[in-house]
């Protein structure tokens, strides 16, 4: 996929919107509004994949939502494990949301992200993502595609196709929805190659007290869209006139292990240079599980 690909895709969902607007009478538009949220994840899982080390993630965010489908919001994320603690990850998102008719919606949205430099995440390396989602709801089942760019080092390329079934039990404002869902992700590997050649250059340097500094290049062993996991979720919502409560299961199921090789020169405090070639894949690569982790959270509208 190319990036032109992906700019085709948003000027067309663009364009079905501004259709479907002029389709639509005043009594049809929404009201604005802003929403707050906190919520606690016990660990940040990416594509099927985390660090080593876990990390949670206590989040408050604060949006605006226009009625024409517009909306912005910021997240400030506070890493909460027992080995550290600290603001760990600052977010800004803006998009569009849009629906052409009862059947098809979708969104155009864009997130800047500011990691601490000690951030041990999975997606630390990652400074934003551009992406563009087209939903069908068909009763029965919503099906939907996404498609992304994420800006790193060097540029990725996402894709999820998405099926869920929605129970909705809500009744006068009041009352629980449940959303059992399945993601299936692709995505090509350059995040990955990132965050394993960061987490390289800090593991030998901290370990090798004659090392006075070390470069490397890391490069995954297959190239390319890669299927990287299965993710099963389940939603539950309980929802009282304008505030909602919600826990999410996840349960996701990585899917072609992803072998590295690292190329390093090493200054010693001597002066002398050393270059060498090691294996760096990951113990877990190696020895792919399942992955359960949790979210949970209360947001308000007003």
């Amino acid at each position: 996929m190319k990036i032109q690909g992906l700019c085709l895709v948003v000027l067309f969902f663009s364009s079905l919107k501004c259709e479907s607007q002029f389709s639509k009478s005043k009594s049809d538009e929404k009201e604005s509004y802003f929403k707050t949220d906190l919520n606690y994840l016990n660990d940040l899982v990416y594509l099927g994949r985390r660090d080593s080390l876990m990390v949670p993630y206590l989040s408050a965010t604060v949006g605006y939502y226009h009625r024409s489908g517009l909306f912005i919001s910021g997240a400030l994320s506070y890493l909460s494990s027992k080995a550290e603690s600290r603001i760990d990850l600052f977010t800004v998102d803006a998009g569009y949301e849009f629906s052409i008719n009862d059947i098809l919606s979708g969104s155009i949205i864009g997130e800047k992200y500011f990691y601490n430099k000690a951030s041990n995440s999975i997606k630390s390396d990652i400074s934003g993502i551009l992406y563009a989602s087209m939903n069908a709801d068909l009763s029965a089942i919503q099906i939907g595609m996404e498609a992304g760019v994420s800006f790193a080092t060097k540029t990725d390329y996402t894709t999820t196709f998405t099926a869920a079934h929605n129970f909705n039990l809500e009744q006068n404002d009041k009352g629980f929805s449940i959303n059992p869902s399945l993601n299936i992700n692709f995505s090509t590997l350059n995040f990955y190659e990132a965050v394993t050649n960061k987490k390289f250059g800090k593991k030998h340097l901290i370990n090798n007290p004659n090392y006075l500094s070390l470069t490397s290049t890391t490069v995954a062993n297959k190239q390319g869209f890669t299927l990287m996991d299965f993710e099963f979720s389940i939603p539950i919502e309980y929802k009282i006139n304008h505030t909602v409560f919600y826990l999410t299961p996840y349960y996701a199921i990585p899917q072609n292990p992803i072998s590295t090789t690292t190329n390093a020169t090493i200054t010693l405090r001597n002066g002398s240079t050393l270059k060498q070639q090691l294996n760096s894949t990951a113990w877990s690569e190696n020895n792919l599980n399942a992955i359960f982790y949790l979210e949970a959270g209360i947001n308000f509208s007003f």
